[in-house]
């Protein structure tokens, strides 16, 4: 054994052990501080990503309630832009019944035989209890919208309809002396629907075909039948419908070039509530173009009653 010397109180060491110090760190003490090292890199790694995990739920909380509250502020946005509509359309769909009352009662003035006042006052009643149905009638199909549809569905004559609105039209269309004829060519004439939606239908496309006709022009109201299906056609010789405007013709709110002849008001909305009407009464309603003349035609079809 070779001794090598150390200044250590004069003791000398062998070499050997030198050497077993040496092996002795390599074996227990680096692992060890190894294993202490991973330890502390896997507690940081697992405590951030905790708290990322935890960050990112808090993300995730936030975002569904913002997205809870967008969809809360476009549903009160919608509710209110349906109450804007509901009393848009009470508006619009009172002012022709309110407009025969008054006209009536300038009749009632002016005539003198009592057979003709009680003609006229009917009729005062009639446009009066017409214009409280169309106030319920829009009011119930604003709730139908959130609620089940309760119409009341019965036979309707639409001939009967259909003679009895160009008799409350008539005073209207004298102002501008313009003639309605009534073409009846059909052999049957019931349809099963709500009789008020089936009076709106008519009452606004007669007060349009009025409304956008010049003094001294002509309406012609037709009626037919297939086997299945009625046939209403309501013609007028106004300015038609431009070809670009055509698809715009049952939007909400559309209003096209063509204007009122004599300064009526028109807010766009009635031919979206005819469309609307219509498809809740299974029906369908077109526009076509006069091919005879100026002017625009307005077709409807509706199921035959059983």
């Amino acid at each position: 054994m070779e001794w090598e010397s150390a200044a250590t109180s004069g003791f000398e060491f062998p070499n050997q052990l030198k050497i077993s110090d040496e092996a002795l760190w390599i074996t227990f003490v680096q692992p060890g501080l190894l294993l202490i090292i991973f330890l502390v890199a896997y507690i940081f790694q697992s405590t951030q990503t905790a708290a990322l995990e935890k960050l990112a739920n808090q993300n995730n909380t936030l975002i569904e309630q913002k997205n809870i509250i967008a969809s809360q502020k476009e549903e009160l946005t919608t509710l209110i832009d349906d109450k804007n509509y509901v009393i848009r359309i009470l508006a619009h769909d009172v002012r022709s019944p309110l407009k025969n009352i008054q006209g009536l009662v300038k009749l009632l003035e002016l005539e003198t035989e009592e057979e003709r006042r009680l003609e006229i006052r009917e009729l005062l009643l009639q446009s009066s209890t017409n214009a409280e149905n169309l106030v319920n009638k829009v009011l119930e199909l604003d709730r139908s919208e959130h609620e089940s549809s309760k119409s009341n569905i019965s036979k309707v004559d639409v001939k009967e309809l259909l003679l009895e609105l160009i008799q409350n039209m008539q005073e209207l269309a004298n102002r501008k002396q313009i003639s309605i004829y009534y073409v009846d060519a059909a052999k049957k004439s019931q349809i099963e629907a709500d009789q008020t939606y089936i009076h709106l239908i008519f009452e606004n496309l007669l007060s349009n075909a009025i409304k956008f006709s010049e003094e001294g022009k002509k309406i012609e109201v037709d009626i037919s039948n297939s086997d299945s299906h009625l046939l209403i056609s309501i013609k007028d010789e106004g300015p038609g419908i431009d070809y670009s405007e055509e698809d715009q013709l049952f939007k909400k709110f559309s209003k096209l070039s063509p204007r009122p002849t004599a300064g009526e008001s028109s807010t766009g909305l009635g031919l979206s509530l005819v469309k609307r009407y219509v498809e809740l009464s299974n029906g369908k309603v077109w526009y076509e173009r006069n091919p005879e003349r100026q002017g625009a035609i307005f077709k409807v079809e509706f199921p035959l009653a059983n």
